[in-house]
């Protein structure tokens, strides 16, 4: 890993567990965004799967919780890291808008249908399966809004750094990219 990678996996690293530790509306945090952008940016050997540190040492100072969910919801964010990959080598501002939204409403449907299927939280019917969607909307609204600020924030700092750094002189533009 170049120092330039290690450094964005640190920063990225380090925001995404203390995102997660400090209080914020809940599941309103960068994790997926995260997930999405290491799909994308170290998707060269599944090195972005090493972001999965983020939920364990996050998970580990919350608590953990039934290890069958914690598995679906792991999931749920190594999917966002797949969708991220697609991104790679044909980056756009809109293929990463729609990855993001893709990405949240895939974790969605994936999350609530464990907790319905695993939980006695809802009947196993179908009535009950649309209850636990309907009641889970407030949390999805709010992941969905995560990630898309998290991920216009991470997304728009790489595109800046890698590719608005701009400088004129005699008439010419130069590109510098710190990236």
């Amino acid at each position: 890993m170049t120092k330039k990678s290690f450094l964005i996996y640190s920063v990225l690293f380090a925001v995404g567990v203390i995102a997660r530790l400090v209080p914020h509306p809940a599941n309103f945090t960068p994790v997926g965004a995260i997930m999405l952008f290491g799909g994308f940016y170290f998707s060269r050997k599944a090195g972005w799967l090493a972001f999965l540190p983020v939920l364990l040492v996050s998970d580990a100072l919350l608590g953990f919780y039934d290890w069958r969910l914690m598995l679906v919801v792991y999931g749920g964010f190594l999917l966002m890291g797949l969708f991220g990959t697609g991104l790679r080598g044909k980056y756009s501002y809109r293929g990463a808008l729609m990855r993001v939204i893709g990405g949240s409403v895939s974790f969605f449907a994936v999350t609530n249908f464990a907790v319905w299927a695993l939980s006695s939280w809802y009947p196993h019917t179908i009535a009950g399966l649309l209850t636990c969607y309907e009641l889970a909307l407030p949390f999805f609204r709010a992941t969905l809004a995560g990630d898309i600020f998290f991920g216009a924030a991470i997304f728009g700092a790489y595109s800046l750094a890698r590719y608005g750094i701009m400088k004129r002189q005699n008439n010419k533009t130069y590109e510098y990219s710190i990236l």
